[in-house]
Parts: structure tokens; sequence; C-alpha cells
């Protein structure tokens, strides 16, 4: 659930911080407050009205506050989530591989193998538009406000956008290259790049699956996180078609999945099975670790409005929950 925001100052370590108020995966976490020293956390975790799971391993799973959308290995469901059990409205088939998932107001953005396919909700129908191809194959992707989003592939970071009810875009598209002090341009036109050709036809699927275990993205307003293996990017993302890079700082461990805090002006990162659960302060002019945190399940779920969802090796488990 939201929370209110804490406007504490730069140089206070620890106020606004997240911290955990329960043991449930759905809890909301609540905050430390301002010029606390000791271990006060602050907030609701909110109550539960109801829980419900979708069986079979998923890719990802998201929801727009009404329904859930979950990603499988080769097609896309729409559940409703407003009776006692979720109930199928719609099904589709993707063109390749899923990777990543992205929901809004008007439907889905789905990453595939084949680039970026916007997935509209019709009724109880989906409709899919024809695949973006971009400059590597996708790995993860996040939202860039309702109408663009940041794609990180094998090969860089993509923008894609569209106006409401339009196909996709490319914005741009750049490498993002550890010392380097800005992001290296590579047009909107994948085709006529030779590294993107290239980078396309020597990866295997195999080593897709393993990339995409090693890549984390996360937005908030104009800058964009991109974890990438051990660095951490810090891009500007104002004007989309010239993204610009405010900084890089090593994180040493791989994550997958991060989360930004805008309220306590921070971010929370996760690594493979949770052994490393880093938090970057976003307050200053740079990045800045800060330690460790213990609100993992916040980080790796996706939540609106009174929905909240996970996803399990074996099923999607969602919740229903209210301040």
């Amino acid at each position: 659930m939201p929370r209110e925001g804490l406007a504490c100052a730069p140089t206070d370590a620890l106020g606004g911080r997240l911290c955990p108020l329960g043991t449930e995966w759905w809890s909301s976490p609540g905050a430390v407050p301002c010029g606390a020293t000791g271990g006060a956390c602050e907030g609701s975790t909110g109550s539960l009205t109801s829980t419900g799971s979708l069986p079979g391993p998923a890719v990802a799973a998201d929801t727009d506050g009404r329904s859930v959308w979950v990603l499988r290995d080769k097609s896309i469901e729409r559940w409703s989530a407003t009776g006692s059990t979720p109930a199928l409205i719609a099904s589709a088939a993707l063109p390749a591989k899923a990777r990543a998932l992205s929901v809004n107001a008007e439907g889905a953005v789905v990453a595939t193998d084949t680039g970026v396919t916007r997935v509209r909700a019709i009724g109880a129908a989906l409709s899919l538009d024809a695949p973006l191809a971009l400059c590597g194959r996708p790995l993860q992707m996040t939202a860039l406000g309702e109408t663009s989003w940041a794609v990180v592939t094998t090969v860089g970071l993509a923008i894609v956008g569209a106006p409401a009810g339009e196909p996709l875009t490319p914005q741009s598209m750049s490498l993002l290259v550890p010392m380097s002090p800005k992001p290296i341009a590579l047009g909107t036109d994948p085709a006529s790049t030779a590294l993107c050709k290239k980078a396309d036809a020597i990866l295997p699927g195999a080593m897709v699956d393993a990339l995409a275990k090693l890549v984390a993205v996360a937005a908030d307003g104009e800058r964009l996180l991109v974890a990438s293996g051990p660095v951490l990017f810090d891009v500007g993302v104002r004007d989309l078609a010239h993204p610009t890079l405010g900084g890089q700082k090593v994180i040493v461990h791989p994550l997958e999945a991060l989360r930004v805090d805008p309220a306590g002006g921070r971010a929370y990162g996760a690594s493979k099975h949770g052994q490393h659960r880093p938090v970057i302060d976003l307050r200053g002019a740079g990045l800045a670790l800060a330690g460790s945190h213990d609100v993992e399940s916040w980080v790796r779920r996706r939540d609106r409005g009174e929905l909240v969802v996970r996803v399990l090796p074996a099923q999607v488990e969602i919740a229903k929950v209210v301040p």
C-alpha cells in the first residue's frame, strides 16, 4: 500500500529508510522516522481481505489494480481478481520466449526474444501488436510513466514509447559502458547497426537466460537505475531520445530485483536467493551504498491499489490488502 513521504534530510542516515512491520509477504513496509537513532519503524502493514494463487511456473506477474496479468513462457494471461477466487478473463500466445512484463491502465507491454509487444485488453480478449525489434534481445523492463518503457537488452538500453492507443516506437538505443562518461548512442534502427545484428546472431537462448538473471532495472521519475552484473548505472531519462549517465557504482553482486522508494529517496536490491540486499541512497549527488535491508518481499513483488502479486517457482500468489 502507498505510504506517506518522509522528507528527511540527506544527512539523516536512517530517516525514511524502509523497515519490515510484519513477516507476511504481502504486508506493507514501514519507515524509520526522521532523526531516529534506534530501531523505530512506523507505518501500517495493511489488512488482508483475501488471497489466491494461480498454479504453474510464470516468468512474471503484474497488476493494473483490477486484474492480474501473468506472463508464462510462451503466453500471457489476464485474470479477474474481483471475486472470491481468481477467474481467467483471457489468454494469448506470444511470438517467442517471454522475458519481462509491465502493466498499465491500457494493457500490458511484453518483452520477448523478438522484441517488445503491446498487449491490449479488449473486452474479454487480448490483442497483440506486432513485435518491435530492438538492439539485442530483451532481458528486463520497467515503465517510465504510462507511455514509455526502458528495456535492458543483451546489448544495452532501449527506450520505447507510444501515445495512448498507438504502436510502440523506439525512442533511443544506447550502450552502457563501465567508466564511460555517457551512454553510447546506437540510433533507433537495429537492422542498420552491425553491433546489433552480430549480438543477436551469436547469443544462444541458454546464454540469454543466464544474462537475464544478472540484470535488474527500476525507475523513479526522470531517473533510471540499471543494475548490470557488478555495476549499477544511474541514467537520466528526462529526454527519452538522449539518455544521460549521472554516475555509476560497483555493487559487486549482480541483482535479480530492484525497486525504488521515492518517498524515502532510496533504492532496494536483491540478489539471487536474497543473499545480498543492498540499500542505495539516492538523496545525494550520486549513488551511495547504505547497508542492507529486510524488505526483500516488497522488492520482488508488484502492487497497485489493493492488489499485491508475487511469483514463486510453481505458482503466482495474489493478495488483496486494504489500509
